[in-house]
């Protein structure tokens, strides 16, 4: 008959395997783990910000190829730059470029944050003569199942904070070893999940406590450099300590939280049942909070009493005393106390003139002031009032009616000398608005508008909207 079989070590020699070692052992391996790697961590950086400066500079070259392309030359001409970003095509380009440059920013940084996994985490005979760039190749193999990750755990830890914040803290902690897993141990995503889950359950009031420490340890150390900072001539070096200890407090964190990783991976007991359920449970029911709150949030905005308060709140906020009346005739009178410029005070004092109509305002469309500044300037090139031969010659024009007027079935230029005085946009409003007979201002299917100024005139278009 077979002997059973025994264990060589002794209750004490495992009851010590099924523990996490000390603070002061945590804290020595990690600075040992950090300075072996802290040149490749370091070249890791500077070749990261390498990389972004590359990537700028191809953004703003393929930026200036497309422009050149459409025939912008110069971005010297405010109204024609104007124009051109308003057309779909160049939105569309831009955005093309836009998107390119996030993508790209998103996979570099989630590779390098495989990457820093993959250095510490090396513990082979030839991590020494692996380079960095290669360790980065890695980190791009895992940088889907990375995005993936990160979106799971976005959504649990919020769901968490929706349900009154500590249990989001509480899941951060649950779920802080899911990178490691995922990148050292190759698992799956939920698997990644589930097993930092499983581990820091088995031993999580060891490991909250020495989480909790560095995360003192970390805001001490800052708030000692801060404390320096209301020294002007120390301002420099409080800066460049703040970035050394932003960038090594990171570094030294993850040396930190990998080593509790490996501890605990080794200390695991895979037999101890465990559950990750409660995680969704909290997910779930933070997010249907967080959804009430929100759809409360939106349902308060609509409601015409709190639209009222609100606008009451702003009125006092920007406008201390009594309240006028927008229809009244003192609102004329005193408006060159308001704030803003005389040309935002023009097209002010029409939008008053239409509200005593019972109109809608005008509102203010960057395509129309593009075409007010062209008109400004065809004057100046003409050297005085031209008649308005240039805003015929446009209204002709199929390619200037394509850049200014799209979108238009009807434009109205008025040009007024510049006045003198303080009640130069009162007067100049009071012109616009004399003659009441066929006149855009006081036209319902009129409703956009811009006013410009130069030291001459002032252009004022007027735009009624396609069907």
């Amino acid at each position: 008959m077979e002997e059973p079989k025994t264990s060589s070590e002794s209750p004490s020699e495992i009851k010590s395997k099924n523990k996490l070692p000390p603070v002061r052992t945590l804290i020595e391996e990690s600075w040992h783990l950090l300075t072996a790697k802290a040149l490749k961590l370091l070249i890791l950086v500077g070749l990261v910000f390498a990389v972004l400066f590359a990537l700028v500079i191809v953004l703003m070259i393929l930026g200036l190829v497309f422009a050149g392309g459409l025939g912008l030359g110069s971005f010297s001409d405010p109204a024609a730059f104007s124009s051109l970003l308003s057309q779909p095509s160049v939105i569309g380009g831009f955005g093309i470029l836009l998107g390119f440059f996030v993508v790209s920013i998103i996979a570099l940084t989630i590779a390098v944050q495989a990457a820093n996994i993959l250095i510490l985490g090396d513990e082979s005979e030839i991590a020494d003569e692996v380079s960095v760039i290669s360790y980065i190749k890695q980190g791009f193999s895992h940088v889907w199942k990375l995005f993936l990750l990160g979106i799971m755990m976005i959504i649990s830890i919020y769901g968490g904070f929706f349900l009154f914040i500590i249990p989001g803290i509480i899941v951060s902690i649950f779920l802080m070893f899911s990178l490691f897993i995922l990148v050292i141990e190759k698992t799956s995503v939920i698997e990644s999940m589930r097993l930092s889950v499983a581990r820091v359950s088995q031993f999580f009031g060891a490991i909250i406590g020495r989480v909790l420490l560095l995360w003192v340890i970390m805001i001490a150390a800052q708030m000692i450099i801060g404390s320096f900072g209301s020294n002007d001539s120390m301002a420099g070096i409080v800066a460049l300590l703040s970035m050394i200890l932003s960038i090594g407090g990171s570094w030294f964190a993850m040396a930190y939280t990998y080593k509790i990783y490996v501890h605990t991976r080794e200390a695991y007991d895979p037999e101890k049942k465990s559950s990750m359920t409660w995680i969704w449970v909290v997910t779930v029911l933070g997010w249907v909070i967080g959804g009430l709150i929100i759809f409360g949030i939106m349902s308060a905005a609509k409601n015409t009493n709190v639209q009222d308060l609100i606008q009451e709140i702003t009125n006092e906020a920007t406008a201390p005393g009594e309240a006028k009346d927008i229809n009244s005739e003192s609102m004329m009178g005193d408006m060159m106390e308001a704030d803003g410029s005389m040309t935002d005070q023009v097209l002010t004092y029409m939008n008053v003139v239409r509200a005593s109509s019972g109109l809608e305002p005008l509102t203010e469309s960057q395509q129309l002031c593009a075409y007010s500044a062209r008109r400004l300037k065809q004057m100046k090139d003409f050297e005085g009032f031209d008649d308005y031969a240039g805003f015929y010659e446009d209204m002709g024009n199929q390619a200037a009616g394509s850049t200014f007027f799209r979108g238009y079935s009807n434009i109205v230029n008025i040009v007024r000398d510049r006045q003198v005085g303080e009640t130069e946009a009162v007067m100049v409003g009071a012109s616009i608005v004399k003659e009441q007979e066929d006149n855009a201002v006081f036209k319902s299917s009129f409703s956009d508008a811009c006013v410009r100024a130069d030291d001459d005139f002032v252009s004022i278009v007027i735009g009624e909207k396609s069907i």
